[in-house]
């Protein structure tokens, strides 16, 4: 009986051998990845996918990695594998390959040419710290223009594949250029709308347009963001601007209803007296082109004390923390390649409410009106406070009428043919008209309107955001930045909107799938009770689960035990 059984379990055993080596001989030819993680962090994005697949050119990728410490295996092990996945999805069109430079010297003096150096890493050898250099770069060759990247903000992956694909993005057909409008009282935006890790520089060239003295210089870009003038805007950049939006242009229009101002006087503040923090209703001019459009931004300001984000200001000199005027907004168009795609919620600092007027009006869009949708609205619990207001350090927020109360819209999208302000008007006395270009031999332009005619009509392709908030990409929050630690992301998801809405007007809107996507995995809160039940499980948990175990092997053992038969 014995010799029998023994002879069962080695067949049997010889068999799933023989089955498992088959198995494998089989299966070693072929290809297969599964990612079984929550975010799925080991699968490019489909936007990457078609980005690579439709390169024009062969992309050459050349990863130049020496042997790493363990404390950043994980981190190179990524990288490798994200290099892959773009190389299976070009089909043939992007290739890339590993190098180890640290034992070759003429390699070496090669990269160092190209602005490529050793980074320095902190190891744990032998219970001691020390520091050790290695090689890690990727470089992007595709025809005769290179992207360097290099962990410059440490090793984390969590961008890792944006910042690959924006370069892949970048060296194919190049940055396109965004104008940021300055002479009408409007903040410096473009310092920090250059900043990598916030701004457009990924993928625009970002220059300041002075509309006060050069206005035709807003043709030369290829889309606008007016950035919120707190002074009157001539009637000749109102016609400038008009007609760049009337020849197909895109703009991203941040206006603000109401204009503030004071609060830093350091000549009260020596008298013992404090210049009060004073909002009035902007006088920028544009309410009027903006109505044509189909937009009012109201001369309010959209408080919310519960749905709200800290802020600053300062009061004589000295900073004040103010709650309420930094309302949160949630997103309205999060869906799966939309504008807002992965962005929830967008902090909108002394913001104003928009609503649609006019031709975008309720009850009076026409069947040929510009399709509209609302991007950002603050929740219900956030009202408007009258055009005048005026912040102390002893300000009381009063509850106002219940029909002040929100939800607020404060942001708009529209795409389709809108109607020149200037349409039936005259145009405006000082306007220089450029000549319009000579069409080519052979080739007609009679659609072009005869010089200085003004463009009536835009074509049904063009795209308009408003926005009733310039302060959500004002260049003062470089310091909340810095000081805020976990809340700055609050702030940081108003300059991913706006990249967001740059893209979406430009029409091209690959990477805001990609910029969506999340490494790391979030931490979801926990109610105290779940938060003791998740704690005393872990100290419990463990050696409960082995004396169970013993119980039931003791006594699966004892029920063997009494059916042997000796």
């Amino acid at each position: 009986m014995k010799v029998k059984t023994a002879a069962e379990s080695l067949i049997t055993a010889v068999s799933v051998g023989v089955g498992l080596i088959l198995l494998n001989f089989l299966t070693c030819q072929s290809h297969v990845r599964m990612d079984l993680t929550e975010q799925k962090i080991y699968t490019l994005s489909p936007e990457s996918a078609r980005l690579v697949k439709a390169l024009p050119e062969k992309m050459v990728v050349k990863a130049y990695i020496d042997d790493m410490p363990p404390e950043v295996a994980n981190q190179q092990q990524y990288l490798e594998n994200l290099l892959e996945e773009y190389a299976v999805a070009s089909g043939g069109r992007l290739a890339w390959e590993k190098i180890k430079p640290g034992a070759r010297p003429e390699l070496q003096d090669e990269l160092k040419k190209i602005g490529i150096n050793k980074i320095r890493l902190t190891v744990v050898n032998k219970d001691k710290r020390e520091e050790v250099f290695r090689y890690f770069a990727v470089v992007f060759s595709y025809l005769d223009k290179k992207e360097i990247w290099t962990p410059d903000r440490g090793f984390s992956m969590e961008r890792l594949e944006y910042e690959f694909t924006s370069r892949i993005k970048r060296l194919s057909p190049g940055k396109k250029k965004a104008g940021v409008t300055v002479g009408f009282g409007e903040p410096q935006q473009t310092q920090l709308l250059s900043v990598p890790e916030v701004g457009l520089v990924d993928l625009y060239d970002v220059v300041p347009i002075n509309w006060a003295t050069g206005p035709r210089e807003l043709a030369n870009v290829d889309v606008l963001i007016v950035n919120g003038p707190t002074d009157k805007v001539s009637d000749v950049a109102r016609y400038h601007l008009d007609q760049y939006l009337m020849s197909g242009k895109p703009v991203l229009f941040l206006i603000r209803g109401v204009k503030w101002s004071g609060g830093g006087n350091q000549q009260m503040d020596m008298m013992g007296q404090e210049e009060p923090y004073m909002g009035m209703p902007a006088q920028h001019g544009l309410d009027d082109l903006l109505g044509a459009y189909g937009f009012a931004v109201a001369q309010n300001t959209v408080i919310d004390v519960k749905n709200t984000a800290a802020g600053a200001i300062l009061l004589g000199g000295q900073p004040l923390t103010l709650y309420g005027f930094f309302p949160i907004a949630q997103s309205l168009a999060v869906g799966e390649g939309d504008i807002l795609q992965g962005i929830r919620a967008v902090v909108m600092p002394f913001t104003s409410s928009v609503t649609l007027v006019g031709p975008l009006g309720k009850g009076a869009a026409a069947p040929d009106a510009p399709r509209v949708r609302p991007l950002l609205s603050t929740l219900a619990t956030s009202f408007r406070q009258g055009d005048l207001m005026i912040i102390t350090r002893d300000l009381r927020l009063k509850r106002p009428a219940d029909d002040a109360f929100g939800p607020n819209v404060v942001a708009y999208a529209a795409e389709g043919k809108f109607k020149s302000f200037f349409a039936d008007k005259p145009r405006p006395e000082g306007v220089d008209v450029a000549p319009p270009p000579k069409p080519e031999p052979g080739e007609e332009n009679m659609s072009a309107p005869p010089p200085g005619e003004t463009v009536k009509e835009s074509p049904v392709t063009t795209r308009v955001i408003v926005m009733g908030s310039s302060e959500v990409v004002d260049d003062k929050l470089v310091v909340a930045f810095k000081t805020l630690g976990p809340m700055a992301q609050d702030y940081v998801n108003g300059f991913r909107a706006v990249h967001n809405m740059v893209d979406w007007l430009v029409n091209d809107t690959d990477l805001i799938g990609v910029r969506a996507k999340q490494i790391a995995r979030p931490v979801k809160p926990l109610d105290n009770a779940d938060r003791l039940l998740v704690k005393y499980g872990n100290i419990a948990g463990p050696p409960l689960a082995l004396v169970l175990f013993g119980v039931v092997y003791w006594r699966v053992r004892e029920k063997r035990r009494k059916h042997v038969k000796l």
